[in-house]
C-alpha cells in the first residue's frame, strides 16, 4: 500500500493530493530510502531524461552499488511509488513503450563485452519497469570535452578501439546503437571505456526500413534524418567518427545536412594520419563511401609498421652463453636479461656488447624477472627468488620447486612454481601470506591484473585460468597447444597458443573471439603499440597482426626468438633467442 511521503497516511485509490494533509503526491522521483524488489535501496538521482530516471541504489543481495533505471516517460503521474499514465490512449502507448524499455534491457544483457555497460537485473514493480546496471565510477566524454576542450591523442585512440570493438557484437547481432556521442561514452577511473544508453537501439535489416527518427546534430548521419532510410553498421560508424572528430578538434563536425553541400573542416596537423584517415572515411555522407563494418574501420585505423627488411636497422648482440628467457627494463636506458646460463645481467641500452653488471646468485637457469619500484627480482630453476634492492644487499625467498613466473600485486609478490602452485609473499618481511591448491596443469605463463586484483594463468595443456586475489578460479578450455603468451590490451586479455591461435577475453574471463590462427608454431607475442601485435614463429620470422586481424611477415631472423621486450619509448624491439643472443630492431 502506498503512503503519503509527508504524513505517512495510507493512500487508497488515485489521488493527486493527500486526503489527510493535502500535500501533492505527484512526485517525479522515488524518495531516498525507497526499496524495490526487497533488494534495491534508492540513494540518489543520477539523471533524468524524456523516458526514464536513473538512480544510484544499493543492492543488498550482493552488497554493491548499482545504477537503477526506471521507465518514467513524460506525462505520467507518480502517486506514492506507483507510476500511472493518464487516459486510455495514454495507457496503450505507455504499455507499448514500457515493453520497448524492457527489450532495451534484454538487448543490453546479451552483450557481455568489457566496453558495454552490464545489465544485472530486469523487473517490473510500481506499474512500471526497472533494470539494474553496473555502477560506473567515471566521467562521460561529453563532460571531459566540456571541461578540457579536446582529449590527448592516446586517449582518443583508446576510445576509437574500445567503442568500435564494443559495436562489433552489437552489429553481429543485427542491432544498431543509433545514438553514439560523447555523452554516451564513459571513461571510468579504472581506465575502462564504456558505451552506455542503448535506449535507441534497433534491429537493422541492411535494407531501406522504417525507424523512429532520431537526430543528434553533428553526430547523426543523413539517413537518420528520415524515418525511412537504409541503415547499417555504417550508421553507427558515422556517429563514432563524429565523436572522435569532436575529441581531437574540440567541437563536433557540421551536421550531415550541411556536409551534403559542404566539406569537412580540416583536422589539426597533430592528429595522426591513420586516425585522420579513419575519421574522414566515417564522415562521408554517402553510405557506400563509409567503412561498412567495424573491421574495415579498424583496418583504416591500423598503424602497423610497414617496413621492408632492408629499411630496418637490425643488430645482433651476444649477451649470454645459453637461452635468454626473459628481459625487462629497469629504467628507460637500462635493460635486464635472465638466462639459462644461471645469470642475470644489467646492460645500458646503448652499449649491449658489455654488461654493466652480472648477477650470479642462482644455481640453476633463471626463468623469471620482475621489476617493482627499486627492486629487481629473479626466480630460477633452483627454487630461489632473489630480491635485489637498489641500495642494499639482496635477500632470498626459498621455494619448494623451480620458479616459472613472477608478478607483483599491490606490495606483494606472486610466485608460480613447477609444483603447479601460486604463492603470495610480503615483499617487506618475506612472509608467505597465501598458497594455492595445485592448479589443474603446469603453469606456462602468468599475467597479473593488479588493478583488478586478478591473476591470469596460461597452462601447458592450453587452458586459461582467471583467478581472484585468493587464487580461486577454474581453468577454462582455450588453446590446443601450450599457452606461450598472455598480453593485456584495452580492457581485454589476449592469450596465444603455440599451435597458432590468438584468443581475446574480457577481464572477467569470458572468451570474446578467436582473433587469428597462424599456420606455423608460435613462440611468443608482444603488443608493439595499441593496435599491433608482433609475434615470432618457429620459422624464425617476426610477424605483425593489426586490428583488422591481418598478419604480415615483417622480418626474417637467423635464430629462434623465445622472448621479446619493447623499449619504454616504443622505438626499439629487443628479441632474445635460444642461442643466447639478442636482436635489437629499431622500429621508429
Amino acid at each position: 500500500m502506498n503512503t503519503c511521503p509527508y504524513c505517512n497516511t495510507p493512500i487508497i485509490g488515485t489521488h493527486v493530493k493527500c486526503p489527510s494533509c493535502g500535500m501533492p503526491l505527484n512526485l517525479t522521483t522515488l524518495a531516498k530510502g525507497t526499496t524495490l524488489k526487497f533488494r534495491y535501496t534508492i540513494e540518489k538521482v543520477l539523471g533524468q531524461g524524456g523516458f526514464g530516471i536513473t538512480y544510484q541504489a544499493h543492492d543488498k543481495l550482493h552488497n554493491r552499488g548499482v545504477a537503477l533505471k526506471e521507465f518514467f516517460p513524460q506525462g505520467v503521474l507518480r502517486v506514492g511509488q506507483d507510476v500511472i499514465p493518464s487516459g486510455a490512449a495514454a495507457l496503450s502507448e505507455f504499455l507499448q513503450h514500457k515493453q520497448a524499455f524492457v527489450q532495451e534491457a534484454q538487448t543490453l544483457a546479451q552483450f557481455q563485452h568489457p566496453s558495454i555497460v552490464k545489465v544485472q537485473d530486469v523487473f517490473e514493480e510500481n506499474g512500471t519497469a526497472y533494470y539494474a546496471m553496473e555502477l560506473l565510477d567515471g566521467e562521460s566524454l561529453g563532460d571531459m570535452l566540456r571541461n578540457q576542450g579536446t582529449l590527448p591523442m592516446p586517449q582518443v585512440l583508446t576510445v576509437a578501439h574500445a567503442v568500435s570493438q564494443a559495436l562489433n557484437p552489437v552489429h553481429q547481432a543485427g542491432m544498431l546503437h543509433r545514438d553514439i556521442k560523447p555523452d554516451n561514452i564513459v571513461q571510468t577511473k579504472d581506465q575502462r571505456t564504456i558505451l552506455i544508453d542503448f535506449g535507441s537501439a534497433r534491429k537493422s535489416t541492411g535494407q531501406t526500413q522504417s525507424m523512429t527518427q532520431l537526430v543528434s546534430p553533428g553526430y547523426s548521419p543523413l539517413e537518420q534524418y528520415s524515418s525511412q532510410g537504409k541503415y547499417g553498421p555504417y550508421t553507427d560508424l558515422y556517429a563514432l567518427g563524429a565523436t572522435l572528430y569532436h575529441c581531437v578538434q574540440g567541437s563536433p563536425p557540421p551536421s550531415a545536412t550541411d556536409l551534403v553541400n559542404g566539406s569537412l573542416p580540416a583536422m589539426s596537423a597533430h592528429v595522426p594520419a591513420n586516425l585522420s584517415r579513419a575519421i574522414q572515411a566515417c564522415l562521408k555522407t554517402s553510405v557506400k563511401e563509409r567503412p561498412q563494418t567495424v573491421q574495415e574501420f579498424l583496418g583504416l585505423l591500423s598503424d602497423a609498421p610497414d617496413f621492408q627488411e632492408n629499411d630496418l636497422q637490425l643488430t645482433e648482440h651476444d649477451m649470454h652463453h645459453s637461452a635468454v628467457q626473459q628481459m625487462v627494463f629497469l629504467d628507460p636506458q637500462t635493460l635486464i636479461t635472465a638466462s639459462l646460463d644461471h645469470t642475470v645481467k644489467r646492460w645500458t641500452l646503448s652499449a649491449l656488447d658489455s654488461p654493466q653488471k652480472t648477477f650470479s646468485e642462482h644455481d640453476g637457469g633463471v626463468q623469471a624477472l620482475v621489476v617493482f619500484r627499486d627492486l629487481l627480482i629473479s626466480g630460477g630453476d633452483d627454487g630461489v627468488v632473489v630480491i635485489r634492492p637498489a641500495h642494499s644487499v639482496p635477500y632470498r625467498i626459498h621455494c619448494d620447486e623451480p620458479v616459472v613466473s613472477l608478478g607483483v600485486m599491490g606490495n606483494r609478490l606472486v610466485v608460480a612454481t613447477r609444483s603447479r602452485r601460486l604463492s603470495l609473499y610480503d615483499l617487506q618481511n618475506r612472509d608467505k601470506l597465501l598458497e594455492s591448491q595445485p592448479i589443474a596443469h603446469y603453469i606456462n605463463e602468468m599475467l597479473i591484473l593488479a588493478d583488478q586484483q586478478k591473476v591470469v594463468l596460461g597452462l601447458k595443456n592450453g587452458q586459461v585460468a582467471f583467478l581472484n586475489k585468493t587464487f580461486q578460479g577454474q581453468p577454462l578450455p582455450a588453446h590446443s597447444g601450450p599457452v606461450c603468451s598472455i598480453l593485456r590490451g584495452n580492457q581485454q586479455v589476449l592469450t596465444v597458443g603455440t599451435e597458432g591461435s590468438f584468443m581475446v577475453w574480457d577481464i572477467t574471463g569470458n572468451l570474446m573471439q578467436t582473433r587469428y590462427t597462424h599456420t606455423c608454431e608460435v613462440q611468443m607475442a608482444l603488443f608493439l603499440n595499441a593496435s599491433t601485435v608482433v609475434f615470432a614463429d618457429s620459422d624464425n620470422t617476426l610477424w605483425t597482426l593489426d586490428t583488422a586481424n591481418q598478419a604480415r611477415s615483417w622480418l626474417q631472423l637467423e635464430q629462434t626468438v623465445i622472448c621479446m621486450v619493447l623499449s619504454p619509448d616504443g622505438k626499439q624491439l629487443l628479441c632474445g633467442t635460444e642461442q643466447g643472443s639478442v636482436y635489437l630492431v629499431d622500429i621508429q
